[in-house]
Parts: C-alpha cells; structure tokens; sequence
C-alpha cells in the first residue's frame, strides 16, 4: 500500500502522494525561510503588517501564502531558523493588523487622505 511518486506535474494531486508532501513541506519551509531573512532584515520590532503589504507589494494573496507556510512548519524542526517560534509571534501579529483601513482601502494613486474621501 504504498503510495507513489509522481514525477509529472500535471498529474500531481496534493495529498494524494508522498511527492506532495515533500514538495508541500519544502515550499512551507521555504516560506518559513524567506519570512526568517525579511524579520531579521527589519527587526522583530519593526515588522508591522503595512511593512509587509509593502514587501508583498500590496498583493495579499502572496501574504497569505507566505504567512500560511510559515504557520504550517513546526517550531521545534532541526531544519529552521532556532527561533522559528518567535517569528510565527510576531507574524501573528503582524496578521492581525492587516484588517487595518489603510491597509483593506488603498489609494490607487499613492496619496494620503481619509478614509471617506477613497
């Protein structure tokens, strides 16, 4: 009963084989990689969410997956940053402010204003 490795990416289903897991679980780790350099870059204090809507160039959907693959990876794996817990901390929060007003209603054309006046 074991399952196969698919080497063709079209037929690749995830969860569907040991492939995907690999390939799921290295693109997570990835993610937890990347968000590593870009919080030390900064500084734990400084990563804000509009400091990373502005890495992400305002493309939230690539947030979310970075944010996800950061989330998924286990704190206490020998493969990631040592203080991989800390950094899922302050991502967490840097998450929750994403529901800012600025951040949901940009200017398209980069002034600054009210919120009533977008």
């Amino acid at each position: 009963d074991e399952l196969q490795v698919v080497l063709d990416p079209i037929e690749d289903d995830f969860g569907a084989y040991w492939g995907s897991i690999e390939h799921r679980q290295a693109l997570q780790e990835l993610s937890a990689w990347l968000m590593c350099v870009l919080f030390r870059a900064l500084g734990y204090a400084s990563v804000t969410a509009s400091s990373l809507m502005e890495f992400v160039n305002h493309d939230l959907l690539c947030l979310c997956s970075l944010l996800r693959g950061l989330f998924a990876v286990r704190a206490d794996d020998s493969s990631l940053p040592h203080d991989t817990s800390e950094i899922q901390g302050v991502a967490l929060g840097a998450l929750c402010g994403l529901t800012a007003p600025d951040l949901a209603f940009p200017r398209s054309d980069g002034s600054e204003g009210d919120i009533h006046e977008q």
